[in-house]
């Protein structure tokens, strides 16, 4: 069988963490055969692991000479748009780290590129691809706890990410915050869990032409009120909690195995989900972005795209985020 022949455009952080390890395990089916970044040096540690692949400064000069099957768009954020209408153009696949992209209006340029062109192109949400998050989603759906009466997410930490440049701290070139960033896997959870989501109020703490490290929005699901805190100053709780007619559901910021719930308000149940050793391990990160690689690669030749998230659907998150920065107030923390 013929490899399927990817080039990655990026080699900062989220590539050297996350796309490496990644490729490494599918090298069997994916040939990464190019790679492009400003920054050589970035770029060493993809280019000894995959020492047949061509490194280029220029994206667009990659594309043209290798023309690869599809392409794994890395970059800053503010790069998505046009790297990955570039890429659909050419009639090459996209394969697009989250957020999609940094406004709703750039999300409609690529769902046009993606209709006027037919590729596939999907977005990295990786945390659908944990067993928990799956069982949680099915026993939403089927009603099992009744109807939702409430909602409230928090996720922060003090900032760790080994980012490689300023770009996650300009607002021109990230787009946001830490709502941007790790806030579009918290509401893509959020909507697809639980339907779509109205903005009822946004706060953030962002100096003019700045981007928020904290922020608090009061949100609304059908009757059902919800909340959700992000932080990159401060450790919250790390949870999801929902609350229905006749009981909750609690799960843990990122374990891809276990969550608790009740189904009489009273009693907890800690549920763990029958799956592979590896989704308990400290590489299940890797192994969902395998996944899907693999899955996006398939699908790509022919199969079905079952379990990608799609352009329609990945840009449901950025169109909450544009949302919540539409309507900005000023966030105050106590004490300041």
């Amino acid at each position: 069988m013929t490899p399927f022949r990817v080039a990655v455009l990026g080699s900062g952080a989220v590539t050297n963490v996350l796309y490496r390890s990644a490729l490494q395990e599918i090298r069997e089916e994916i040939e990464l055969v190019g790679l492009a970044d400003l920054n050589q040096p970035s770029a060493e540690q993809l280019l000894h692991d995959f020492p047949s692949a061509k490194f280029f400064t220029d994206y667009h000069a990659m594309l043209e000479q290798l023309h690869p099957d599809a392409v794994i768009v890395a970059l800053p954020h503010f790069l998505h748009r046009p790297a990955s209408i570039d890429a659909l153009r050419m009639g090459i696949h996209v394969f697009c780290e989250k957020p999609m992209a940094i406004s709703a209006a750039e999300c409609n340029e690529i769902e046009a590129a993606v209709r006027e062109t037919g590729a596939i192109f999907c977005v990295n949400l990786l945390r659908r691809w944990f067993p928990s998050v799956q069982e949680i989603k099915r026993m939403v759906d089927a009603r099992a706890l009744g109807a939702l009466t409430s909602f409230e997410a928090t996720e922060g930490a003090p900032y760790g990410w080994p980012a490689m440049s300023f770009s996650f701290f300009d607002r021109k070139i990230s787009g946001g915050g830490v709502l941007m960033d790790s806030g579009v896997h918290t509401l893509d959870l959020l909507q697809w869990w639980l339907g779509p989501i109205e903005v009822v109020e946004y706060l953030d703490d962002a100096a003019p032409n700045g981007v928020e490290c904290d922020c608090v929005a009061e949100l609304r699901v059908g009757g059902a009120q919800g909340s959700l805190r992000m932080s990159r100053s401060v450790e919250l709780p790390n949870m999801y909690q929902l609350q229905f007619e006749r009981g909750w559901i609690e799960w843990d910021h990122d374990d891809a195995t276990q969550f608790r719930f009740s189904s009489d308000g009273k009693t907890t149940v800690e549920a763990t989900v029958r799956c592979g050793a590896r989704w308990a391990s400290g590489s299940r990160f890797t192994f969902a972005l395998a996944q899907q690689l693999r899955s996006f690669a398939r699908a790509c030749c022919g199969e079905s795209p079952a379990g990608l998230v799609l352009a329609g659907e990945a840009r449901k998150s950025v169109d909450i985020i544009t949302n919540c920065y539409s309507r900005r107030k000023e966030l105050v923390i106590a004490g300041e």
